[in-house]
């Protein structure tokens, strides 16, 4: 018998995982930065979780993604870039452009 708290769903193993636009930016940030995904999460949002349940198909709030994205800004900003990924650092929300 399993715990009445936590019901189980069944989700049909060929749903297409939906995926926040914020992810791409972050992807892209964690490759230019070399930095690790619970670092990130945790700098930015604290929650060491937050890209692998972004991965997972996690939707974040509006205020949400402004963090994330305020932190990509913050970090280029305050870091000189030490490889030719530099210009992925910073993007424009939503659009994945570089700028």
């Amino acid at each position: 018998m399993h715990d009445r708290r936590f019901p189980i769903t069944f989700v049909p193993m060929n749903t297409p995982v939906t995926k926040d636009p914020v992810l791409d930016d972050v992807e892209r940030f964690l490759h230019a930065s070399q930095m690790s995904a619970t670092s990130f999460g945790r700098q930015s949002v604290s929650d060491p979780m937050l890209v692998h349940q972004l991965r997972q198909g996690r939707e974040c709030k509006r205020s949400t993604r402004a963090r994330i994205l305020g932190f990509i800004q913050e970090f280029a900003d305050s870091v000189q870039p030490k490889s030719s990924d530099a210009a992925l650092l910073v993007v424009q929300p939503q659009t994945g452009e570089a700028v």
